[in-house]
């Protein structure tokens, strides 16, 4: 999912919705006005950026089904049709998912100055 992407409402066949994402070249062609201009939402972000960090640290982790539901999740919160009751239960999952993602993810390593400064060494070494 690219950051210059927006989301848009879609209402289809029977009372269905549905939200799409698209370039935002894509939008702007399609729509006018304000709906063009409609971006992901900040919850949609901050899940995908959640989901990034894990990815450092564990690719499998971040191509899990916990993750993709995370992300699924962000997508369900967006949606405008969805109530507010719906909204409070989705947000509560996230959170708990979103713990339980990071909980799974080996921890994060902070770089040492001797490791810094050993390879140097062994960049000068080598010539």
């Amino acid at each position: 999912m690219s950051k210059d992407a927006r989301v848009v409402s879609v209402f289809g066949p029977f009372n269905s919705r549905a939200l799409v994402e698209m370039p935002v070249d894509a939008a702007r062609e399609m729509f006018d006005g304000p709906l063009a201009d409609n971006a992901r939402t900040d919850v949609i972000d901050a899940a995908l950026r959640e989901v990034e960090a894990i990815r450092e640290r564990d690719a499998v982790l971040a191509d899990s089904p916990l993750a993709a539901g995370i992300v699924a999740l962000a997508f369900e919160i967006a949606h405008p049709y969805n109530s507010a009751t719906s909204k409070a239960a989705l947000h509560r999952e996230l959170r708990e998912s979103v713990d339980r993602l990071r909980e799974l993810a080996p921890p994060a390593t902070e770089a040492d100055r001797v490791d810094e400064l050993a390879r140097a060494r062994e960049l000068r070494r080598a010539g």
